[in-house]
């Protein structure tokens, strides 16, 4: 059997008005389910490993180019897994799959 949690969430004031004015209800996703949350959080896991581990900077000046380098020489010329395309490309590519 399984067990049923039920927590109370608190959402941003703003974002409540906001979704109140065009008609939408927030829904909150179970935490740490990917399944619920769709693909939004890839692309943090996808910075996260490919970017941050094993790097290290001193301030943010120093920060800033590192990341501006890795976005233009590996992430926007990365071929995505669903649309076949890359950021920096203007036409889609037909995937491996």
């Amino acid at each position: 059997m399984r067990k049923i949690l039920y927590v109370i969430v608190q959402y941003n004031a703003s974002l409540v008005a906001l979704l109140n004015h065009y008609g939408a209800v927030p829904r909150a996703c179970r935490p740490y389910r990917a399944k619920t949350k769709g693909k939004i959080e890839r692309p943090y896991r996808y910075v996260r490993q490919d970017f941050w581990l094993a790097r290290s900077f001193r301030n943010l000046d120093d920060l800033n180019p590192q990341f501006d380098d890795w976005r233009n020489q590996i992430a926007n010329p990365r071929v995505h897994a669903t649309t076949g395309a890359s950021s920096t490309s203007t036409s889609p590519r037909r995937s491996r799959r």
